[in-house]
């Protein structure tokens, strides 16, 4: 709970009186900080689980787009389980490795990348650019969805 003081000031010239604020007295700190040290525990128990879901979305709609000759390239997509570095979380996505180099290989073949850049192949099925566009098509709706998913998620996991 708060409480605010305040001064009267009377003006010398006009006569007007005039509260200023003087003070404000928290009471209840040490409940507030310990609900806002379980919110950013919850938080952060939540933000992979969101990002990573995210992810496979993306790269659900990468592989709609992604060219196929044999289907190694679009078989090869990939999203990696969520890392923390400091305080930010991340998950990579991607392809090619193993699953992008065909049967008996356990080198990546190095191609996704020709196939993604590659602005004048023609392809019978895909597009160039097969990852770039998904995740283009959701850097201005990332933000917002990651709040809400955030908020979701707190509020079921005891409210906020």
């Amino acid at each position: 709970m708060a409480t605010t003081t305040f001064q009267t000031y009377t003006s010398k010239r006009t006569g007007a009186e005039t509260k200023v604020l003087t003070g404000i007295t928290l009471s209840g700190v040490d409940e507030l900080m310990a609900s806002l040290e379980g919110l950013r525990a919850r938080a952060e128990a939540s933000v992979p689980k969101i990002l990573w879901k995210i992810a496979e979305t993306i790269m659900t709609e990468a592989k709609r787009q992604t060219p196929v000759d044999t289907g190694n390239l679009k078989n090869s997509g990939h999203v990696k389980l969520p890392q923390w570095l400091n305080t930010w979380c991340y998950v990579r996505l991607g392809f090619g490795g193993p699953a992008g180099t065909g049967k008996g290989q356990t080198k990546d073949a190095g191609y996704a990348v020709f196939v993604h850049e590659s602005l004048t192949a023609h392809h019978r099925v895909g597009n160039a650019k097969y990852l770039e566009r998904p995740m283009l098509a959701w850097a201005s709706k990332l933000e917002a969805k990651i709040g809400a998913d955030l908020r979701a998620e707190l509020m079921r996991s005891g409210g906020y």
